[in-house]
């Protein structure tokens, strides 16, 4: 395994003309959708800072199949 420093790594700028770049906004709007589902459904009353990292890995794990799916069209973009 290996450590990239973000701040070093070539990101391109979003270009609208780009299907990637393209897909990554729409994959985006669409976790953004599905995260307002979510939300709601999540024991958030109460929440510590502890519970954060709790609900966070749930809602990860129900968007996985997105996260993939960007993970593979971002590792496209920059590799």
């Amino acid at each position: 395994m290996y450590v990239i420093n973000i701040w070093e790594f070539p990101i391109p700028g979003f270009r609208e003309d780009n299907p990637d770049h393209r897909k990554l906004a729409v994959l985006g709007m669409h976790c953004t959708d599905r995260v307002k589902e979510i939300i709601p459904l999540l024991d958030t009353q109460n929440v510590t800072l502890g519970k954060i990292g709790r609900l966070r890995g749930r809602v990860r794990k129900l968007l996985e199949g997105e996260i993939a799916e960007i993970d593979g069209v971002v590792e496209g973009l920059v590799v």
